[in-house]
């Protein structure tokens, strides 16, 4: 989809970056300087630990793991930090942002060891 955004005199991916910074920062709001200890930078990094509990058996476990400390950075439990991680991961500006980021490639998966 061309939508003429990327004539700006700016690198897209730092666009793209201040972009999924701000939608992070409306979701959960000055606290984001905590996520970014366990390094959630912006609403694609947390959609991220959201989609791992949508894959195998130890994704999940390790998932459910970052989020209770997400909740915990947040003042919150680990299901308020799941509900987050689910809004933003079909949030379609958050949609938009992963697609642009990724040049619409699906959504990556971790790789086990």
């Amino acid at each position: 989809m061309d939508t003429g955004l990327w004539l700006l005199p700016c690198e897209r991916s730092t666009i793209l970056d201040v972009a999924d910074q701000a939608l992070l920062v409306q979701y959960v709001g000055a606290r984001t300087e905590g996520l970014r200890r366990l390094g959630i930078r912006g609403a694609i990094d947390l959609a991220a630990v959201y989609d791992r509990l949508r894959s195998g058996l130890d994704e999940v476990k390790e998932a459910t793991l970052v989020l209770q400390r997400i909740g915990t950075v947040l003042g919150e439990d680990a299901e308020i930090a799941r509900n987050i991680g689910y809004t933003l991961y079909h949030d379609p500006v958050g949609k938009f942002l992963w697609e642009q980021w990724f040049q619409s490639a699906p959504r990556p998966r971790r790789i086990s060891a």
